[in-house]
């Protein structure tokens, strides 16, 4: 467990409410931590089904927000992976170049590892 959620923890639940209601949303910080995220869901063995269809694959798309403006989701369903890309156009405004970056970028990765 880390430091913040171990503090997280302890909080009493009224102010941890107060304290996320009261935080500006609207607002971007000065300084930003990050500002992309990767989300990543192992949803299991492919043996989810749509009305009587088997599921081949899975997808999801982080949130954008004030301060997070690419976002990206890595799904797993058996054994099949799919990345998703959410973006603010004002960040990224070409997003399938970008996705054919990301694309050659990760098969050269998996290339890399596997030879």
């Amino acid at each position: 467990m880390t430091t913040r959620n171990a503090v997280t923890e302890v909080i009493p639940a009224p102010v941890l409410r107060r304290d996320i209601a009261a935080y500006p949303l609207d607002r971007t910080p000065e300084t930003l931590p990050a500002h992309t995220v990767l989300s990543s869901v192992n949803r299991g063995p492919a043996t989810l089904t749509f009305a009587t269809a088997p599921a081949r694959w899975t997808a999801g798309f982080p949130a954008l927000g004030t301060v997070m403006h690419l976002t990206h989701g890595l799904h797993g369903l058996g054994p099949t992976i799919t990345l998703s890309i959410h973006a603010d156009p004002a960040v990224i405004p070409d997003i399938d170049t970008y996705a054919d970056l990301l694309n050659t970028a990760l098969t050269e990765t998996v290339t890399a590892l596997l030879t």
